[in-house]
């Protein structure tokens, strides 16, 4: 493992060997220098860490072309500004066991992710954005291996908040997010023509919303589980409403009204009795 730049301190002293590791970080006190292989006190040189963060954009080792296509299509990533660096340092830090590489930020005291940051997996998607603690938290943006591209707010390293989805095949969601699924209020469109606005559960079309298709129907009404189930009305281009029960896609008839509080039950005759039978 080893680092992009040093601590950001501004101090007038000595050089160092810039080859020291996060272990050696972990010795830092606040007097703004670290101890040496011997157990002495080095003093450590200012460096400018958003310069040494910049340097580890440009050189991001990213592999996947379709990634690589869409990374440098999109306009530079905007991060929130953070006045107080002193506990942090700039770093790769590789764990090529878990699955993925980290630039950027890392509190040097605790040794965790923090601040702001870039995670390169071995599937070839990349994640930018603001850490806490070692997680995605905050905003970010992702883009997947396949090129499909999120852009909205983590919490405790998962989509969770407000984000829009841009799939790899052009069709988008903006909206609520809870858990890495769409979760809340939002917008669902289709390359195909097929839009969805309402309300989502688990990643699913669930609670009452509107559903245009493709050949300009309309269904206003209950979702459940993704499918049209409960009240609610389709209109077609052709004029033709059907209002009332649906489930499983499927309309199943008006709603029926009982009687009437007041209203007298109407009783059949013996004959229209035995007729009937």
């Amino acid at each position: 493992m080893g680092t992009c730049g040093c601590i950001g301190r501004e101090q007038d002293s000595e050089l160092i060997n810039e080859n020291f590791t996060l272990k050696n970080l972990n010795k830092y006190l606040s007097d703004g220098s670290i101890s040496d292989a011997n157990g002495g006190r080095v003093r450590v040189p200012f460096i400018d860490l958003e310069i040494e963060f910049q340097k580890c954009l440009g050189a991001l080792p990213i592999d996947n072309p379709v990634v690589k296509t869409k990374w440098s299509s999109l306009d530079p990533f905007t991060y929130p500004m953070r006045e107080e660096l002193s506990l942090l340092n700039i770093v790769k830090d590789d764990r090529s066991i878990t699955g993925e590489s980290y630039y950027g930020f890392m509190n040097v005291l605790d040794n965790y992710r923090d601040y702001k940051g870039i995670i390169l997996y071995n599937s070839g998607a990349i994640l930018e954005g603001t850490f806490a603690r070692g997680s995605a938290h905050g905003k970010c943006r992702m883009i997947a291996s396949n090129g499909s591209c999120f852009d909205g707010i983590f919490l405790n390293g998962k989509m969770t908040g407000k984000g829009i989805m841009t799939y790899e095949n052009g069709d988008t969601y903006e909206g609520d997010w809870k858990n890495n699924e769409k979760h809340g209020k939002g917008v669902d469109k289709k390359v195909d023509g097929t839009s969805y606005e309402g309300d989502f559960q688990n990643g699913l079309r669930s609670g009452r919303g509107r559903l245009t298709l493709p050949d300009g129907s309309v269904y206003e009404g209950e979702f459940v589980n993704g499918i049209m189930q409960g009240v609610g009305r389709l209109r077609t281009p052709d004029g033709n409403t059907k209002e009332g029960i649906w489930v499983g896609d499927t309309y199943r008839g008006p709603i029926q009204t009982p009687a009437k509080q007041n209203e007298p039950i109407k009783l059949l005759s013996k004959n229209q009795t035995e007729s009937d039978n």
